[in-house]
C-alpha cells in the first residue's frame, strides 16, 4: 500500500471496483495464532482465486442500480431483480465503460464467486473444526482482559444480508443502518442526480464528477462482486464513509497508512460489512482489496489482513456489543472498536516493518528493509489473532499514543 494523502484520486485513476468478481489470495496467517509454521501443523488454508472480472466504482454502481429501480417500481424483491436487472447492469457497464465491460462478464462472475463462497464456507468449517481440537496450552497467548459483555443466542445469525429477500427502500436502509441526515443526504443527492440526468441514463463523465463532489472514502474504489445482492454498493460506501471519518477525528489521521488509525478503518469496517452484509462478503470486498493494491508491499498487506479478520471474525462479537441492543448502534460499534485500537495491550508494533525516521519526519529510516513475502507473512502468522497490527510510528494517525 503506497503513502498518498489522496487515496481516492488515485483509486479513481485505476478505476477502483472490481464489481464483477475479485482476485483472492492465501491469507491464512491471520486466521489461526499457533504456530508460524502453518503447513507443518495442517491449519485449514483460506481459499484462493483469480477472478479477472473488470472494475468499477461502487458508487457507479449504485447509481446504474437505482436507474434500474426508478425505472421499474414493480419489481419488489431481489429474485425478481435477479431475473432482469444482470442484463441491464452489463449493458450499462458496457456504455458506460467500453474499454473495460464485456458481454458476458455478469455470468462469469457469478459463476466464480459462486464457487469461491462455497469454498469459504468450507474452509471456515474445517477451520472450526480445527480451532475445537487444539488444547489450550498449545496457544501462545489468552486474551481475557476483554469479555463479550453477554452470551449471544445459539444459532443467531447476525447478518443482514443472510436471508434479504426484499429490495430495501431508503426508509427501510434508514431504520436498519440508522443512518444520519448527511447520509440520507447523499441518498437523495443521487436519486435527485439520476432525476435530473437527461433521458434518466447518467454519462460516464457525469457519474465521475459526482463520485468526486459526494465521496470522501477510501474504500469507495475498492473491489466487490457482482453476483450478489445490489444493495451491497450503497453499504459499502456507507461503511467506509463512516470508518474514514471517524478515523480522522480519533486518531488525527488522513489516510496515513499503517498506522494506528488505517488499523481502525479496516477493523471497523470489517466488522460494519458483517453486519450489513455476511461475514464472506466483508471477506471477499476486504482481503480481495488487499491482493489488487498489494503492489508488492507485503508488510502493509499482511498488517490489513490481519486486522480485518480481527474485526470480521476474532472479536466481532465485542464490537458488535450486546447481540439484541446494540444491534443497529454503529455509532457505539466504532466506541468499541476506537478503544480496542487505543489500548495498548491489544497492540503489535511491528518495529522492523517501520520506514518512518522520527528524527527527519520522513520515511527514510536507513535501518529499514523492506520484509520479503515469506518474511511478512511469517512474522504476521507469530502475532496473536486478537491484537491488531501496526508499524507506521508517524504522529498522523497515531493520536500522539507512544510505540
Amino acid at each position: 500500500m503506497k503513502y498518498v494523502s489522496n487515496i481516492l484520486k488515485i483509486s479513481i485513476l485505476m478505476t477502483g471496483i472490481v464489481v464483477m468478481a475479485i482476485v483472492i489470495i492465501t491469507m491464512t496467517g491471520c486466521e489461526d495464532t499457533t504456530s508460524s509454521n502453518n503447513e507443518s501443523i495442517g491449519i485449514p488454508q483460506s481459499p484462493s482465486s483469480e477472478l479477472t472480472q473488470p472494475k468499477f466504482p461502487a458508487l457507479a454502481m449504485h447509481i446504474v442500480y437505482r436507474e434500474f429501480i426508478n425505472r421499474h417500481p414493480e419489481i419488489k424483491t431481489l429474485n425478481e431483480l435477479e431475473e432482469k436487472f444482470p442484463s441491464y447492469l452489463e449493458d450499462r457497464l458496457i456504455e458506460l465503460y467500453p474499454e473495460y465491460a464485456y458481454t458476458g462478464m455478469v455470468k462469469e462472475g457469478k459463476s466464480e464467486i459462486d464457487a469461491l463462497k462455497a469454498d469459504y464456507e468450507q474452509y471456515s468449517s474445517d477451520l472450526e473444526q480445527y480451532n475445537k481440537s487444539i488444547p489450550v496450552n498449545l496457544f501462545k497467548t489468552v486474551d481475557d482482559s476483554i469479555n463479550d459483555d453477554e452470551e449471544w443466542p445459539e444459532d443467531y445469525n447476525d447478518e443482514m444480508g443472510a436471508n434479504m429477500d426484499y429490495i430495501p427502500t431508503l426508509e427501510q436502509e434508514i431504520d436498519s443502518l440508522q443512518m444520519t441526515e448527511e447520509e440520507i443526504q447523499l441518498w437523495l443527492d443521487v436519486e435527485n442526480f439520476i432525476n435530473d440526468t437527461t433521458g434518466g441514463l447518467a454519462k460516464k463523465a457525469d457519474i465521475d464528477r459526482f463520485i468526486l463532489a459526494k465521496t470522501n472514502s477510501w474504500l469507495t474504489h475498492t473491489l466487490i462482486a457482482c453476483g450478489v445482492a445490489y444493495y451491497v454498493y450503497w453499504r459499502v460506501n456507507l461503511c467506509a464513509d463512516r470508518a474514514y471519518s471517524r478515523e480522522r477525528s480519533y486518531f488525527d489521521n488522513d489516510n496515513t497508512n499503517d498506522t494506528r488509525g488505517d488499523a481502525f478503518r479496516h477493523t471497523f469496517v470489517s466488522m460494519q460489512l458483517r453486519r450489513y452484509l455476511t461475514k464472506f462478503m466483508s471477506w471477499l470486498i476486504m482481503d480481495g482489496r488487499e491482493w489488487w493494491l498489494l503492489d508488492n508491499n507485503y508488510a502493509a498487506y499482511e498488517m490489513d489482513l490481519h486486522n480485518n479478520y480481527l474485526g470480521r471474525t476474532k472479536k466481532y462479537k465485542h464490537f458488535r456489543a450486546r447481540w439484541f441492543w446494540d444491534r443497529y448502534n454503529w455509532k457505539k460499534w466504532g466506541r468499541r472498536v476506537r478503544n480496542y485500537i487505543k489500548n495498548q495491550d491489544k497492540c503489535e508494533y511491528i518495529q522492523e516493518w517501520d520506514s518512518f525516521n522520527k528524527a527527519t519526519g520522513e520515511y527514510d529510516n536507513p535501518d529499514y528493509v523492506a520484509p520479503t513475502e515469506s518474511q511478512a507473512k511469517d512474522r504476521s502468522d507469530d502475532v496473536s489473532s486478537w491484537k491488531f497490527i501496526y508499524f507506521n510510528s508517524h504522529p498522523t494517525g497515531n493520536a500522539g499514543l507512544e510505540n
